[in-house]
C-alpha cells in the first residue's frame, strides 16, 4: 500500500534554482523520517515503512515521498482505503509545533481513547488525537522538522514550506518568521494525567508504609502505590485480605516523558469497595 505526501518549498532561492543540493538531500531525508515516524505511531513500530523520492517539480522545490505497509496495516489499508488517519496525524502533529511555539505542554488531559486535550503556556486548549501529540513529542521527529523545516527556513531565499496530500489538499504551511517553532521538544512533561474508577484484583498486599501493592488489572500484574489514608487505616486495624480480593479504587494514571521514554505511574487514590473473593483459600491476614 502506498500514498503520497508532497513537500514544497517556495522562496526567491527556490525560483533561481539555487537550493544546495546538500541541503536538499538532507531535508528529503528528514521529511522521510518525519512520515516513517508518523506511520510507526499509527500502525505500530513492527509495520514495515519505506519512504522514497518519486518526483521533482519546478519553480518550487517538491517531492513526493510513497510510504508501503506491510504485514497487519498492510491489510487494513487495502481493504479500507484509511490513510486518512496518518494524514491526520502529520497535518494535527505540524499545526501543534505553532501551537505550542516549540515549547512543552503546559498541561494534557486525556478525554477518550484517542484524544487530548493540550493546553500551551498562554492558557489556550486544542483538542487532537493522541497519536498526533505522541508524533510531536517524539525526540526522532521532532530532529527531523528541526531539519526540513527551522534548518531549511533559516537559508537564505527561503520564505515558507508546506506540505500536501496527493491531492494538493494542504497539511501545514510555514512561514519563516514561525520557523524557531519546529524544533525537538526534550524536556521532562506530563503527558497524561487522568483519575478512573477501576477493579484491581490483589495479588500481593504489602504491610510495610510506602511500600506498594501487587494487582492484576486484567490484562497485566502492575505495582500500584496507594495513597488513601483511611483504607491504610482499616489496613492497620486488621482488616482481613484475600490473594484474589478485588478492590474498587479510584486510580490516578500519570504519564511523563522524559527524553526519549515515556514513564507510567499508578496512584491509588481512594478505595471504593473491598469486594472478597469467594472461595476456600486462607486469609494472609485477619
Amino acid at each position: 500500500m502506498s500514498t503520497s505526501i508532497v513537500l514544497r518549498y517556495a522562496g526567491t532561492a527556490v525560483e533561481a534554482g539555487a537550493m544546495d543540493v546538500y541541503a536538499a538531500a538532507a531535508n528529503m531525508v528528514a521529511f522521510s523520517d518525519f512520515v516513517v515516524a508518523a506511520a510507526h505511531g499509527v500502525f505500530g513500530e513492527q509495520t514495515e515503512v519505506r519512504a522514497e523520492v518519486r518526483a521533482f517539480q519546478r519553480g518550487s522545490f517538491a517531492t513526493d515521498l510513497m510510504f508501503h505497509l506491510a504485514g497487519a496495516a498492510a491489510s487494513v489499508l487495502a481493504t479500507t482505503s484509511d490513510t486518512g488517519r496518518l494524514l491526520t496525524t502529520i497535518k494535527e502533529a505540524l499545526g501543534l509545533y505553532r501551537f505550542l511555539h516549540g515549547q512543552a505542554p503546559a498541561k494534557v488531559e486525556h478525554t477518550s481513547d484517542r484524544s487530548v486535550h493540550v493546553t500551551n503556556n498562554t492558557g489556550q486548549v486544542i483538542t487532537i488525537n493522541i497519536e498526533s501529540l505522541a508524533l510531536t513529542l517524539n525526540s526522532r521527529a521532532g530532529e527531523a522538522v528541526q531539519t526540513f523545516v527551522a534548518g531549511a527556513l533559516d537559508r537564505p531565499g527561503m520564505e515558507s514550506v508546506s506540505v500536501s496530500d496527493a491531492q494538493g489538499a494542504p497539511l501545514a504551511s510555514v512561514q519563516q518568521g514561525e520557523a524557531s517553532y519546529y524544533r525537538r521538544i526534550d524536556t521532562d512533561q506530563l503527558l497524561l494525567e487522568n483519575v478512573v474508577r477501576q477493579a484491581l484484583m490483589i495479588e500481593m498486599p504489602s504491610f510495610k508504609d510506602g511500600n506498594k501493592w501487587r494487582f492484576w488489572d486484567g490484562q497485566n500484574s502492575v505495582p500500584i502505590a496507594i495513597e488513601d489514608e483511611a483504607f491504610l487505616r482499616r489496613v492497620d486495624a486488621g482488616e482481613p485480605f484475600r490473594k484474589g480480593d478485588v478492590l474498587i479504587v479510584d486510580l490516578r494514571v500519570t504519564q511523563i516523558r522524559s527524553g526519549p521514554n515515556l514513564k507510567t505511574e499508578r496512584t491509588i487514590v481512594k478505595v471504593a469497595e473491598h469486594k472478597e473473593r469467594v472461595g476456600d483459600q486462607l486469609p494472609l491476614i485477619g
